[in-house]
């Protein structure tokens, strides 16, 4: 928590909005380190992060939810 408290103070801290992309194409097994751990880790990591950042009343941060998706 402490490495996410200081990251999440380092944007809070600008005069901007922020565009967050955590855990980018998290449905892409093997193309990141964050992709092949089970889908429940990742979720409770997501959600871990935006409640630092509630805690920290940083409001600047815009979420992103970023899949990769498919073609189709």
């Amino acid at each position: 928590d402490n490495t996410i408290r200081k990251f999440l103070r380092v944007v809070g801290a600008t005069k901007n909005d922020v565009y967050l992309r955590f855990g980018h194409e998290m449905d892409f097994a093997d193309l990141y380190p964050w992709g092949d751990k089970e889908p429940g880790l990742y979720i409770e990591a997501y959600r871990r992060v935006t409640e630092v950042a509630k805690e920290e009343n940083i409001n600047n941060i815009k979420w992103v939810w970023g899949p990769g998706g498919t073609s189709n």
